[in-house]
């Protein structure tokens, strides 16, 4: 792989492993600093509430999902997910 895509999956990667943390730990929502125009400011995503059944690998894989989810829906509108901008300065 090169370079770059592996930077860019590295970084996909950490979001995915903060929004499964913040699911494990019923955080609620799930903050994203963003920036507009007018200046910096904080989108709040939902998110679910951890799974309360099963085994710990079986709630664990389930926040997983869920915040692959979160974060491939993420990937539309927030410009930190953006490869090119990701990439820009390799």
């Amino acid at each position: 792989m090169n370079r770059k895509l592996i930077t860019y999956r590295d970084v996909v990667e950490g979001y995915v492993n903060s929004v499964t943390n913040a699911i494990l730990e019923d955080h609620g929502s799930y903050p994203v600093a963003m920036e507009d125009e007018e200046g910096p400011f904080t989108r709040f995503i939902k998110i679910p509430s951890p799974q309360r059944c099963g085994t710990e690998t079986q709630k664990q894989d389930y926040a997983r999902m869920k915040a692959k989810e979160i974060v491939d829906d993420m990937k539309e509108w927030n410009p930190h997910l953006d490869y090119d901008t990701i990439t820009h300065n390799l």
